[in-house]
């Protein structure tokens, strides 16, 4: 663990546990220790400097300092033998609430479970439909009437002799209304007027188409 590893571990712990005033001096200033002495395993401390690590205060107080530190799992501490000061240690993590934990989470249960599921639940899941498109939706068209020299292109191809301005003109006058239908197709209307034209549709008299039959069109 860094420097900044372990204060920040020491200040989220600090946050939900109480530690007195003095003792999280003392562990700053053993943090300041350890790190000038390159971090190693243990450190020795005697009670004058322990003393002067706690602004002064007196051996039982600064004593008290360091046992809470002990207790929280912060540090660990060895008594010198007569004539050689205390060593301390650095913990990587306070045992304070841990080993309660984890003895919690360990623990079996001591009561079986009553009425277990016997039974998994089904899942139900929606499938979305996509409506497919008929063949007769698919080839469906929008309507677009022609322009004079479309009308003539095929009127020309065809060799009808039909008038494709005149064509133009009827059918735009009606709104390209075939009746009281939609025209669909204008090839279509301009092969009934061929058939017109040369009677070749029994069903109906012979009918010729000229400008006198287009509303508002004068010559």
């Amino acid at each position: 663990m860094t420097y900044i590893d372990y204060l920040n571990e020491f200040n989220r712990w600090i946050e939900n546990n109480h530690l007195t005033l003095p003792a999280q001096v003392l562990y700053f200033r053993l943090l300041n220790v350890f790190n000038r002495a390159g971090w190693p395993e243990w450190v020795p401390v005697d009670t004058i400097r322990l003393q002067v690590m706690t602004n002064g205060l007196s051996k039982p107080s600064a004593y008290r300092a360091r046992d809470e530190l002990v207790k929280a799992g912060f540090i660990r501490y060895q008594q010198g033998k007569k004539g050689a000061p205390s060593r301390y240690s650095l913990s990587e993590q306070s045992n304070s609430g841990i080993d309660s934990l984890q003895e919690t989470l360990h623990k079996p249960l001591q009561f079986p479970l009553q009425n277990p599921l016997q039974e998994t639940l089904p899942i139900y899941k929606t499938k979305t439909k996509t409506k497919e498109k008929t063949p007769t939706e698919s080839k469906r068209k929008v309507f677009v009437p022609p322009t004079v020299d479309e009308v003539r292109e095929y009127c020309l191809a065809r060799k009808n002799g039909i008038d494709p301005q005149e064509f133009v003109d009827y059918y735009a006058a009606r709104g390209w209304m075939l009746g009281k239908a939609k025209m669909k197709d204008w090839k279509a209307a301009v092969r009934t007027w061929e058939k017109r034209r040369k009677g070749g549709n029994h069903d109906q008299p012979e009918r010729y188409f000229t400008a006198a039959d287009i509303p508002g069109r004068n010559d």
